[in-house]
């Protein structure tokens, strides 16, 4: 969370993680599970539902999911259970990696949200830094992961401006024909 990447993430409000997951077996056993906000020491049997991790959530091969804040549990939404790849989107918006600062997280599976308009928790006891976890809970060894990705989330400016932009692009294509 420090340095010039930590600053950039800041700066923009936020990261972005995308990542395509395939389940071969549609069962609630079988899942994926990112998590963000914990400290380096001991690692837990299960990191997502670990007390000591700020958020994490679960993608059930069945179609549901689960979230936790700090260990505490609760039912997100649900999603077409398939086993063939599914691209799921996490957002996280904040202006400080400070422990205390307040961040909304949202989810989505294939375009569905699986948190509604989105989750508050906050950074704590990370100690300076963020570290990141993907997990898996697999009865079968063909789940996979794939094109997985962490960006900075554009800032809304930017995004409208080249949304703006390529309008007047193609409205100038239109006019030339």
């Amino acid at each position: 969370s420090s340095g010039s990447v930590g600053s950039l993430i800041v700066s923009s409000g936020g990261f972005q993680v995308d990542f395509d997951w395939v389940a071969p077996i549609l069962t609630t056993g079988d899942w994926v599970s990112w998590n963000v906000g914990f400290s380096q020491g001991a690692e837990p049997t299960v990191r997502v539902n670990e007390a000591q991790t700020d958020f994490g959530i679960l993608f059930r091969g069945n179609g549901g999911t689960q979230y936790f804040d700090n260990g505490s549990a609760n039912t997100g939404g649900n999603f077409t259970a398939t086993s063939v790849a599914r691209h799921v989107t996490l957002n996280y918006n904040f202006s400080s990696w400070a422990d205390g600062s307040v961040v909304t997280v949202t989810a989505s599976v294939d375009g569905t949200p699986v948190l509604g308009s989105g989750q508050t928790f906050a950074w704590d006891n990370n100690t300076g830094g963020v570290s990141f976890e993907l997990g898996t809970n697999e009865a079968d060894a063909g789940t996979r992961i794939d094109n997985f990705t962490i960006t900075a989330v554009p800032e809304p400016s930017a995004v409208f401006l080249s949304g703006l932009a390529a309008l007047v692009a193609m409205g100038r294509r239109r006019r030339v024909s």
